[in-house]
Order: structure tokens, then C-alpha cells, then sequence
């Protein structure tokens, strides 16, 4: 957890007061795709006031449709959204 918390301070700083793009963090703290893609998605919230909790509720409503085999995997309610 220490070191969860030392990268996002490390990102944060990086995004936020040295003004680096979201590879170029990526690339400056070595990171893998995966956690700069967590990490840019934390650090879209807290710069924008946003709870982490509510956008991970959001995303969990999201369901996908394939088109391409027309098979609904779920459709997406906005009316669910709290």
C-alpha cells in the first residue's frame, strides 16, 4: 500500500505542478501500461473533484453490445446512475 500511494504522489506531482504528459510519467517512473492507466484514471479524478467509488460505480453500469456477433452483452440505463 506504501508504495501504491508513493507512485500516485510521484504521478501526481509529475501531471499536476511539473506539467508532464500522461506517457511521459509513464515513462520518467517506469511504469506499466496498465497502472499509468490507473493511476492517469485517479488522477482524472482528484483533479476534477470526482470520488473514485462513484466513477467505478459508473463504469461497473456500463454494459457492452457486439454488434459485430449481434449479441447484447446489456445495455446501458443512464437512469441507474446515481
Amino acid at each position: 500500500m506504501v508504495e501504491t500511494k508513493f507512485y500516485f504522489e510521484q504521478y501526481l506531482h509529475l501531471r499536476e505542478k511539473a506539467g508532464k504528459s500522461r506517457v511521459d510519467s509513464k515513462n520518467q517512473l517506469n511504469l506499466s501500461e496498465a497502472t499509468a492507466q490507473t493511476l492517469e484514471l485517479g488522477f482524472q479524478c482528484y483533479s476534477k473533484g470526482i470520488s473514485l467509488e462513484k466513477v467505478i460505480d459508473f463504469i461497473q453500469k456500463i454494459y457492452v453490445i457486439d454488434l459485430t456477433k449481434k449479441k447484447e452483452t446489456g445495455v446501458f440505463n443512464p437512469d441507474e446512475i446515481n
